[in-house]
């Protein structure tokens, strides 16, 4: 694979298998290397390259893929390193492949779609099922996690979608992006007027980011619709969307937006600062029970202030701070500093790859306007804790431009389907929260009148690592929310340069 669309469609597919699972076996040459949580594998084009990464606490490496095949339910891939002076093959499978726990997963799934076959047909009496189908999809984009139908009565056509309630919340949570995803696909080959329903079923009690979602699309002639099944009953109930507003009896502390405070001084982490005042930064998360030290967004220490005691480490490999293993504190942030840098040599280094979004994030904190130069750099939040019930998500920014209105930046380094939805969920909760005046009663924005205007949207990734399917998803999300896709240069480690923006809805 040499030509850069070779390459990307490689990437995408790739990408896209892995989205299968949360949990992999990685076997290199036969042998078993690893087990790996989906997050700490990725696959990725650096400069005209495509590598496989993956890490955990014990390892991290990369390799350049040469060659792959998807076979059934597994990844095979031709892999080297140092210049092709080392060649493997590796291979990943979904843990629960081998176990008796993937026959579980594949009995649920055949029995889920069976069930949701018949809740359909008693959600809509008179309809017939068309077509259904648990399977992956790759030429469509479409994943094997959940059963898409079309329902027909006499050419009018209902469109279709649902979730087992064994399957983890986020893949619940992506079942709308799938929905309109799978709605595009069906509207390629049916007329639209046929097409004036689009249904959603959840499982019950876990629809609560679908139903907000849903507040904030524009569906024009298409119905859009959401029920939660209970399974055990084989039954559905419509759900209404609401807002943020409707939560607020049930939890309303977890609605209060976090208060911003500024720095105190600290003699721990003072003296952690000092020992690359240039290079380090201190994350405060208003409701965090500890300060993260970072260099270039990656953490390696935190300062719990009311226990008087830090602890320093990468990942959950962490130390006890005390005068005796100050010295290995010191060498830590040294080594960090040395490989985590844009003109780094060995670019596989895992102080090079982790946390990447973060190292983004903090580049965009120190030169905001290099994404947008109506940006005012005086008012960038990072970070920010905001809730959903009993879901906890992070703002990545939060800016002001010059006309006083806000911003939410969302950011990704690798495609990610969902990347609309889970920006539509931060824009959601931070405009609940300026219409109830709340960020100048908690210290943001200090000094400056926000605009009475909605916040607008900025979607952010290097130009070649949105998913494809960014358009059709993107394009559901009502104008209340401006929707801008920023692409930047792939090497954004060495500086913020803008390729594209345009407007996606």
């Amino acid at each position: 694979m040499k030509k850069l669309e070779d390459l990307a469609r490689a990437k995408y597919e790739i990408e896209l298998f892995l989205l299968q699972a949360e949990q992999w076996r990685l076997l290199q040459d036969s042998a078993f290397r690893a087990e790996l949580l989906s997050d700490n594998c990725s696959i990725g084009l650096e400069f005209g390259k495509l590598i496989f990464a993956f890490w955990n606490d014990e390892l991290s490496e990369s390799w350049r893929v040469l060659g792959y095949e998807i076979n059934e339910e597994r990844l095979l891939l031709s892999v080297s390193r140092q210049l092709g002076r080392i060649s493997a093959q590796i291979e990943l499978c979904p843990v629960e492949m081998d176990t008796e726990v993937a026959r579980e997963i594949q009995v649920r799934r055949r029995e889920y779609h069976d069930l949701i076959c018949d809740v359909a047909l008693k959600t809509f009496p008179g309809w017939r099922i068309e077509r259904a189908a648990t399977r992956r999809d790759d030429w469509r984009q479409l994943s094997g996690i959940y059963t898409r139908l079309l329902l027909d009565k006499r050419g009018e056509k209902i469109v279709a979608i649902g979730v087992n309630q064994q399957e983890s919340q986020s893949a619940i949570n992506r079942l709308l992006s799938s929905a309109l995803v799978w709605h595009d696909r069906v509207n390629q080959r049916i007329p639209s007027e046929n097409l004036r329903r689009l249904a959603l079923f959840a499982p019950a009690g876990r629809a609560l980011a679908l139903a907000q979602r849903m507040t904030a699309l524009k569906t024009g002639a298409v119905e859009l619709e959401l029920y939660e099944v209970e399974e055990a009953m084989g039954t559905a109930s419509a759900v209404r969307p609401f807002d943020q507003g409707d939560l607020i009896e049930k939890s309303a502390k977890d609605h209060i937006w976090p208060e911003y405070r500024p720095l105190k001084p600290d003699p721990i982490r003072d003296q952690i600062f000092a020992l690359a005042p240039d290079s380090i930064t201190v994350d405060q998360r208003p409701t965090s029970s500890y300060e993260s030290l970072r260099v270039r967004g990656l953490e390696f220490a935190r300062v719990y202030k009311s226990k008087g005691v830090a602890q320093f480490g990468i990942g959950d490999s962490r130390k006890q701070l005390t005068a005796a293993t100050f010295p290995d504190l010191a060498r830590l942030v040294g080594e960090i500093i040395s490989h985590r840098r844009a003109d780094a040599e060995d670019k596989q280094h895992p102080f090079y790859t982790l946390q990447a979004e973060r190292w983004l994030e903090e580049i965009l904190r120190n030169d905001i306007r290099a994404l947008d130069s109506t940006l005012d750099p005086r008012y960038v939040y990072a970070q920010i804790p905001a809730y959903r019930g009993d879901e906890r998500g992070m703002i990545d920014l939060l800016a002001v431009n010059n006309n006083r209105r806000l911003v939410v930046i969302e950011l990704k380094v690798t495609e990610d389907i969902d990347l609309p939805m889970q920006g539509l969920d931060y824009w959601l909760r931070v405009e609940w929260h300026r219409k109830r005046n709340d960020f100048r009663r908690r210290g943001y924005f200090a000094g400056i009148e926000l605009s009475d205007e909605s916040p607008m949207l900025y979607l952010v990734a290097p130009l070649f690592r949105f998913h494809r399917t960014l358009e059709t998803v993107a394009r559901w999300i009502d104008r209340r929310a401006q929707v801008f896709r920023i692409g930047i240069t792939e090497n954004w480690r060495a500086g913020i340069k803008v390729l594209l923006r345009e407007s996606l809805n």
